[in-house]
């Protein structure tokens, strides 16, 4: 199974892993499966959830880095019965549940089509709008939608870097904000995986939107480079069900640190710190990376950099042999 695979991946480089398995039961309302998307349809609901009850518990006494959660993948992958079944055995598990909603402007107009609602409105009429729900993107948001949002208190994990590269569009994150929804920082690529670019992202498409500078500070009370940070660490947890984000007691010991004497932040005083690793950090000034207390990264380097890198490099020269 994928699943066990990508959790050895996670396992042997010593990372966090919430595994969220994802349902696909169709190409879209009316639409014949794509040829490139028949591997991985699973049509079938009780299997979908007997397949998930075994991982499920598989999950459960693995290590404490590895946990579980559920993705349908999006309302015109997934139709209502089906995503109606997934979050109902989410919801009794505690689990998770994340899920691409608003990305483009043609699933709304499918939405409506087949369910004579707009996505948050037909999610929200499932009973999906809780403090478990993450909605990936939500990037196309129409009238009365962020008011849903924020009752339920979601999640949006925001992808700005993803969002540029396929033109999707800009979130509308301060008024989310203002609305009472949580935004946490991901990525629907591997383009980009910088959590802090797509900090610095986020802000930024807002100044030019708005022709104005620092439009999030201030919001939930706090400093511009404090909310930003938050959404790359806390949220991000909040959003996975995982008790990790910050250095406090009874939390797991997640943390990274910087060299200060790296040219981006080098002569950074105390207080501007945490602005300059925002806003103008390079991640080569990342030293060291600890995972559940464990050393990963030392001194800029994993210990399997060289192996993992040349592995790559060979599958990429298989690839290209093979096209």
């Amino acid at each position: 199974m994928l699943a066990k695979q990508v959790i050895r991946g996670a396992e042997s480089v010593g990372i966090r892993i919430v595994l969220l398995r994802c349902a696909y039961a169709r190409a879209g309302f009316k639409l014949p499966p794509d040829s490139g998307q028949i591997r991985f349809i699973e049509p079938d609901m009780e299997r979908f959830l007997r397949d998930s009850e075994t991982l499920r518990n598989e999950i459960a006494v693995m290590a404490s880095t590895i946990s579980f959660g559920l993705a349908p993948h999006s309302v015109r992958a997934v139709p209502r019965d089906y995503l109606k079944a997934i979050s109902g055995w989410a919801q009794t598990h505690g689990l998770p549940l994340h899920m691409h909603v608003a990305e483009q402007p043609a699933e709304i107009e499918a939405c409506v089509a087949e369910y004579g609602a707009t996505p948050f409105e037909f999610l929200d009429g499932l009973g999906l709008m809780t403090p478990d729900f993450t909605a990936i993107h939500a990037i196309h948001l129409q009238a009365g939608e962020m008011e849903r949002m924020g009752r339920g208190k979601i999640t949006v994990g925001a992808c700005p870097t993803t969002e540029r590269n396929l033109g999707d569009g800009i979130l509308d994150a301060d008024a989310l904000i203002d609305a009472g929804v949580s935004i946490a920082l991901g990525t629907d690529s591997h383009t980009q995986t910088d959590a802090l670019e797509n900090a610095r992202e986020l802000e930024s498409n807002l100044r030019l939107r708005h022709l104005q500078r620092a439009v999030l500070d201030g919001r939930q009370g706090e400093a511009l480079p404090v909310l930003l940070f938050d959404f790359a660490t806390r949220a991000g947890a909040r959003s996975l069900h995982v008790e990790a984000g910050s250095l406090e007691a009874g939390k797991a010991a997640d943390f990274f640190t910087v060299d200060l004497s790296e040219a981006s932040i080098a002569g950074s005083l105390p207080d501007e710190l945490l602005t300059n690793i925002v806003f103008s950090m390079s991640p080569r000034a990342i030293r060291d990376v600890v995972v559940d207390g464990r050393v990963v990264v030392d001194d800029g380097r994993h210990a399997m950099q060289g192996e993992i890198v040349e592995a790559f490099r060979s599958v990429q020269r298989r690839l290209g042999t093979e096209l």
